[in-house]
């Protein structure tokens, strides 16, 4: 059973975050979900930011149960865990794999990174804001507790400490601040494949194809909590993500939404289809209206 607090807040909406962000990320097991004052996936006015229906950041920190699986019976395996938990929290992810247990398919792609193909847990503590106060849902401690916890996080008196803490976890070594990038399929083979992609589409195989590849970097230093404060600052996007697995992280800035279930309705905001830019700002504008109205591209209910 959890024990559940609401908290006023100040208006100062980004320390609040930055504090949440910094206090998850002490544990080896959490997340943290940020929709940069979006609503339903568009911009929430400057006057009702504090007042956006739903959850405007919401973390999960420390695991009371976990499931980690890989292709196979991974699905069932996730149901019978949510049965354990009687519907409690829990937070996690899919991997592209997966597909492979939902249809006759394969794949063999490399794998740099050693996260299982499905994993879920059960949150210690899940805390958020929505309605201008933070909610603090803890199962084995006080509210009261972590509220302090949360309220001297992300202190530039403890922000080295906290930045320590998730550094030591890495299993990378080689000192440095330059990252770089290297494609995974070379430039000529990815040129020969688009090329084999458009002559699939004129002969009419496909209409469609999204051909997309990895971009890594190798024995490369970095900070995640850093990195992720910098890509959510340019990015804001409406599904920001920080996730730490242990010693794995995942740091996102998706402008899509996948899927949300409300009731018996689905939503999927996916982003396809391009346009021309036009000549001036007015026919960016047209154009850009265009595009969102249109049945091809418009989000799917």
């Amino acid at each position: 059973m959890r024990t559940t607090s609401v908290f006023p807040i100040d208006d100062n909406l980004h320390t609040w975050k930055k504090r949440l962000l910094h206090w998850a990320a002490w544990c080896d097991v959490a997340i943290y979900l940020d929709s940069n004052e979006h609503a339903n996936g568009h911009p929430v006015p400057q006057s009702h930011k504090m007042a956006a229906e739903g959850w405007q950041c919401l973390a999960a920190a420390g695991a009371a149960a976990m499931l980690e699986t890989n292709t196979g019976q991974a699905f069932s395996r996730l149901e019978q865990f949510r049965r354990d938990i009687n519907n409690d929290w829990h937070f996690g992810f899919f991997s592209y794999d997966l597909k492979n247990e939902t249809e006759r398919l394969s794949s063999g792609h490399p794998d740099g990174i050693g996260l299982p193909d499905l994993g879920f847990f059960r949150p210690e503590t899940v805390a958020g804001i929505r309605h201008g106060r933070l909610e603090i849902h803890t199962l084995h401690h006080s509210p009261e507790e972590i509220f302090r916890e949360i309220a001297h996080a992300g202190h530039p008196e403890n922000a080295d400490s906290v930045s320590q803490a998730v550094t030591s976890s890495l299993r990378l070594t080689t000192a440095g601040t330059d990252v770089r990038l290297h494609p995974r399929m070379p430039k000529p083979d990815y040129l020969q494949t688009v090329e084999a992609i458009r002559q699939h589409i004129i002969e009419g195989d496909v209409y469609e194809m999204n051909l997309c590849q990895e971009f890594f970097a190798e024995n490369a230093v970095i900070e995640p909590v850093s990195v992720f404060e910098k890509l959510n600052a340019i990015g804001q996007s409406p599904f920001a993500t920080f996730l730490r697995w242990r010693d794995r992280y995942l740091l996102s800035a998706s402008p899509e939404r996948f899927l949300k279930k409300e009731g018996r309705r689905l939503i999927s905001q996916p982003i396809k289809g391009t346009r021309r830019r036009g000549k001036n700002a007015a026919e960016d504008e047209l154009i850009r209206q265009e595009l969102a109205a249109s049945e091809r591209t418009a989000p799917k209910t």
